[in-house]
């Protein structure tokens, strides 16, 4: 395939060893769950086999999208909650060249960040306490963006105990979310507001309270030049679900 002009992207790898296995291959980039882990691989790999590993790392040593894409998928989610603002920034922090995510449409036209059809109760809770089951789910496109923020928080863990919701663990999301008046870092945002995060994380770890950070100059040249590939869930059928709901 790759002899016929057409690049290899990988997904989804989530162990080390697979990881350098398929860089070894000659792979065009991978995608996975666990940025962290797929850091250390393209940091390892030795691609020219001089004993100097790094080859797809650039001058600053951030690895570079045009030799590797490297992608966090969901942003991470094996780190932190799915299509949050928190899994972006985990996606980041790693210094990953592309962000993966995923988007529906709100009721009010808005592109909003999530995998499935529902705002699913596997991963979200309803912000009030009030029960919240597989059984009254919503649909994203039955809901404004407005009312699915101000009634859900998807901060529900469930996929191993790499993956965590502590909010100090994701210090620009909270001072994002606090700054747009966001009712918590892990509402569902927008497609819009994915882009003004990753803005402010450029300036978080350029001039603001990160740029002390040990680093902090490779944090905000990578967000500032990070890459997106936004997987639209737009479903033209009418499917319908167990319960005879149309998608």
């Amino acid at each position: 395939l790759r002899q016929a002009g057409y690049p290899i992207v990988a997904w989804t790898v989530n162990d080390k060893p697979r990881m350098l296995e398929l860089l070894g291959l000659g792979i065009n980039g991978i995608i996975s769950d666990r940025p962290d882990l797929l850091l250390q691989a393209v940091r390892e790999f030795d691609a020219n086999g001089d004993g100097m590993p790094g080859d797809y790392l650039d001058a600053d040593g951030l690895i570079d999208g045009k030799k590797f894409d490297a992608q966090a998928h969901r942003s991470g989610r094996n780190l932190r909650p799915e299509n949050t603002l928190p899994s972006m920034e985990a996606g980041l922090d790693n210094l990953m060249a592309t962000l993966e995510t995923d988007s529906g449409i709100s009721r009010d036209g808005i592109p909003t960040l999530g995998h499935d059809p529902y705002v699913e109760a596997g991963k979200c809770r309803r912000a009030d306490g009030a029960p919240y089951t597989h059984d009254n789910q919503v649909l994203i496109k039955d809901f404004s963006a407005g009312e699915i923020q101000s009634t859900f928080i998807c901060d529900v863990t469930f996929r191993g105990p790499s993956q965590l919701n502590d909010r100090a663990l994701s210090p620009v999301a909270v001072a994002y979310a606090a700054s747009r008046g966001l009712p918590d870092p892990y509402v569902m945002p927008t497609v819009q507001q994915l882009f003004d995060f990753v803005n402010f994380y450029v300036d978080y770890y350029r001039s603001g309270a990160g740029s002390g950070h040990a680093d902090a100059t490779r944090r905000w040249q990578n967000a500032a030049r990070v890459r997106f590939n936004i997987e639209t869930k737009i479903n033209p059928r009418s499917d319908r679900d167990a319960r005879g709901v149309v998608y």
